[in-house]
């Protein structure tokens, strides 16, 4: 797999300059890291770089789903004059009716 640019092994990766350097160090150490980052870098540890890729790929494809269903919530919810559950269920109930993935109905 080819890595984008930007990434670590991607086209144009290069040793980290000496001030990212230094903040990897201390970063390390711990003190650049709240406890729960810590842990949730510690979930991370033993994936392969095309496993991270595709896990950031896959939450930015979410991020934007998100944010498109929570625009057509607002609408239902103008037009249809509901709460947020009541015009999330009817997207739903469209999405589920109709066999199209919810986004898509959105």
């Amino acid at each position: 797999m080819t890595l984008p640019p930007g990434l670590p092994g991607g086209d144009d990766a290069q040793p980290p300059s000496g001030a990212a350097r230094d903040s990897r160090r201390s970063a390390k150490r711990g003190s650049a890291l709240a406890p729960h980052e810590v842990e949730q870098v510690d979930l991370l540890r033993g994936w392969t770089v095309d496993e991270l890729c595709l896990e950031v790929v896959n939450l930015r494809r979410a991020i934007a789903s998100n944010r498109r269903i929570g625009a057509a919530v607002g609408v239902v919810m103008h037009e249809r004059d509901v709460g947020y559950d009541e015009a999330f269920s009817l997207l739903r109930r469209a999405s589920q009716d109709s066999n199209v993935p919810m986004v898509d109905v959105a």
